[in-house]
């Protein structure tokens, strides 16, 4: 199976990256330099490092507890509560707080006839009850990009931590480990799903909206114009293939390249239908 994956430690939100592609017209923001934690929210980024050194000292506590050190978890408790409060008090609206993120790029380089075969195999594995092999069959059929974070809960945590210290200070100490192993496993995992093909698409569609736009076209600049017109409905059409979003969302999209081709063939210029298939193109990553 033609399989591409790479994985770096960083961060973007889909609207963001998706504006910035059709913004610049360059796909190179999928390299690690470019997901960068400027597009978090200001109060995400700046709690990270509370919330991450809180989740380690949790840990620490934890392993204090296991050698029998209790003064030393109860001041290491001391600590997380500390940076909890810290937390809490400067972002009183943040109710998950990032720890860290990492972003795995999955590449399918397979084609149209690949996929239908392989649903095909995969809906015949689940009409026979076979649903772990039709989910192994399937798991690689993406193109995109995946991006987890792990965040604190600071509804729950905080409580957590600080009904642990009289648990310690009684020598419960079985009941205060098992608190501190349920408080880190409740740290929430979230995903965001970038498709590349609508990516790519966005990057096509950006190139071609600055040569509709130039005041004077010559006949190389309209054949590269209806190039990459052409190049952004291939990637459309390759992530309904993919199964990104609505297929019924789809068919607007194509209908208004074509409009734009149409509009565009005799060298006139054309900003309106752009803007209206950006917005379009916005509900695929939603």
């Amino acid at each position: 199976m033609n399989i591409k994956i790479t994985t770096v430690g960083v961060v973007l939100a889909s609207a963001l990256l998706l504006d910035s592609a059709w913004a610049t017209g360059d796909a190179s923001h999928i390299k690690q330099h470019e997901l960068s934690h400027q597009h978090m929210q200001a109060s995400e980024y700046k709690s990270i490092k509370e919330a991450t050194k809180a989740l380690e000292m949790t840990g620490l506590a934890l392993k204090q507890l296991d050698e029998h050190k209790t003064d030393e978890a109860l001041k290491t408790l001391a600590l997380v509560t500390g940076q909890l409060e810290v937390i809490v008090a400067q972002y009183p609206n943040l109710a998950l707080a990032p720890i860290d993120s990492q972003v795995a790029v999955l590449d399918y380089q397979g084609n149209k006839n690949t996929v239908e075969a392989i649903r095909k195999s995969a809906v015949d594995l689940l009409e026979d009850g076979h649903l772990q092999e039709a989910r192994l069959l399937m798991k690689d059929i993406a193109s995109e990009i995946v991006i987890s974070t792990r965040k604190l809960p600071l509804a729950t945590y905080p409580d957590v931590i600080t009904s642990v210290v009289p648990m310690i200070q009684k020598g419960k100490l079985r009941e205060a480990k098992m608190a501190l192993e349920q408080a880190l496993s409740t740290v929430v995992v979230t995903q965001n799903i970038i498709p590349l093909p609508v990516l790519r698409a966005s990057t096509a569609l950006s190139n071609a909206q600055k040569l509709a736009n130039k005041d004077k076209r010559d006949a190389q600049a309209n054949t590269s114009l209806k190039s990459l017109l052409h190049e952004a409905k291939r990637q459309l059409e390759w992530a309904e293939i993919l199964g990104y979003g609505n297929k019924e969302a789809y068919q607007p999209l194509y209908q208004t390249i074509q409009d734009i081709e149409k509009k565009t063939s005799d060298g006139s210029h054309e900003q309106g239908l752009f803007d209206k298939l950006k917005e379009k193109m916005k509900a695929l990553v939603a």
